[in-house]
């Protein structure tokens, strides 16, 4: 009961997403808002070899990060593996802001934009239910989602990057 409430409630209000805002002008909070907080999904584990798709013969060096991470926190990680990954240049920025507004990056001239390197997702639907897409699995949310910004019905649970 308390579940379809809850249900009712975000369907009916609007809603803001908010992680680890660099937003210093309200734009992550609105009166009468539901805030939902993602800097508590926490997560970080590396991948010697990884591939999204089980056909696929490539396999890629990754980190799958949980949408509550900074960038620095990534960076981090990635640097104890010898690895570079396409990150914002301030440590502090959030992975979920940084992903769903594109992922500009002191890199990207060389490596395009963090959401361009994303090998998977995990998606909270608006139904609560958490969904893998990768070009295999899901591929119309997987696309959508890498082509969409703020305004999605879904929200990024975890990304897998290179």
């Amino acid at each position: 009961m308390l579940l379809l409430l809850l249900l009712l409630l975000l369907l009916l209000l609007p809603c803001a997403l908010s992680g680890r805002s660099q937003l210093t002008l309200s734009r992550s909070t609105a009166p009468s808002v539901l805030s939902l907080w993602t800097r508590h999904l926490q997560g970080l584990h590396y991948h010697d070899k990884f591939s999204a798709c089980p056909s696929e013969p490539t396999q890629y060096t990754a980190i799958t990060a949980a949408a509550g991470h900074v960038i620095g926190e990534i960076q981090q990680m990635a640097a104890e593996h010898n690895m570079i990954i396409v990150g914002a240049a301030d440590p502090s920025v959030g992975l979920g802001g940084f992903l769903t507004g594109g992922g500009h990056s002191p890199v990207g001239s060389l490596h395009g934009m963090a959401v361009d390197n994303i090998l998977e997702l995990s998606v909270v639907a608006p139904n609560g239910e958490i969904i893998t897409a990768s070009p295999c699995q899901n591929p119309d949310l997987f696309w959508a989602v890498r082509g969409v910004r703020q305004a999605s019905s879904s929200h990024t649970h975890s990304a897998v990057c290179v």
